[in-house]
């Protein structure tokens, strides 16, 4: 087990001062109100309750459901030295098994887990299709225009100035130029594919709705808050075009 950099920080700090023989009172931290229970009285006392508050963390969001009584008792045993409930040959073999369950099981879940995003946005854009305003490009790109604009279209490897706002199908926004008070400026070749058509099907000036499949936004791939295999819904202003390259494929 890796301990985490906080832990191992605190280690080296101890072995470079010697702490270990220095079970003196705190001087240099004043210790919190304590519950009934060990007092932290000394550094030393200290450092083993932040190492252990540490690893317990460590292994809390690392999904490790521990039953912590039988924790202590592992983690007694083989400090103090006592007889532990199975030799290391026998611990590395229930390890080695728990390890190829938990592995299946979370591969399970996901598959599960990207198997109803797919579903639920397969069935979200067959519905969509039908309401008023909404087309859909040979990809399936799915586009709803909320304003049209009169200016000049991007091209696969423009340059463009837009503001925008992103979301998932229960409606919770993951990014908005617009709660940041900045448009953003993309090179078009570099973006998602649902973005790089559709924003070319937009005037400047323009403002659409796009509905993105996962297939034309980041498949399979959890992107911030963005589950794999999300069916995004985006809206885009286009604000204006630079350093549009007629000659050159995208």
């Amino acid at each position: 087990m890796k301990l985490t950099r906080i832990a191992t920080t605190i280690i080296l700090i101890a072995f470079s001062v010697n702490i270990q023989a220095q079970n003196k009172p705190l001087t240099t931290v004043d210790p919190p109100e304590q519950a009934a229970g060990p007092q932290l009285r000394t550094m030393l006392d200290t450092i083993s309750y932040i190492i252990g508050t540490d690893v317990a963390f460590t292994l809390k969001n690392n999904d490790m459901n521990l039953i912590s009584e039988s924790f202590n008792k592992g983690f007694t045993d083989a400090w103090h030295g006592n007889d532990t409930l199975f030799t290391v040959e026998q611990a590395e073999a229930i390890m080695v098994k728990f390890g190829s369950e938990l592995q299946a099981r979370r591969q399970k879940e996901k598959a599960d887990k990207d198997a109803a995003a797919i579903a639920a946005g397969k069935k979200f854009l067959e519905e969509n299709l039908n309401n008023e305003g909404v087309a859909a490009t040979e990809s399936g790109l799915q586009y709803m225009v909320l304003v049209q604009g009169e200016g000049e279209k991007p091209l696969a490897n423009s340059t463009v100035h837009v503001h925008y706002k992103g979301m998932l199908l229960d409606g919770t926004v993951f990014d908005s130029s617009y709660d940041r008070g900045s448009h953003n400026t993309f090179e078009l070749s570099k973006l998602i594919p649902g973005w790089t058509e559709g924003i070319q099907l937009m005037p400047t000036g323009s403002k659409y709705r796009f509905f993105i499949s996962p297939n034309l936004a980041y498949g399979d791939r959890e992107i911030g808050i963005i589950p794999a295999n999300s069916t995004l819904i985006f809206e885009v202003e286009l604000l204006g075009i630079e350093n549009t390259k007629q000659n050159q494929q995208p």
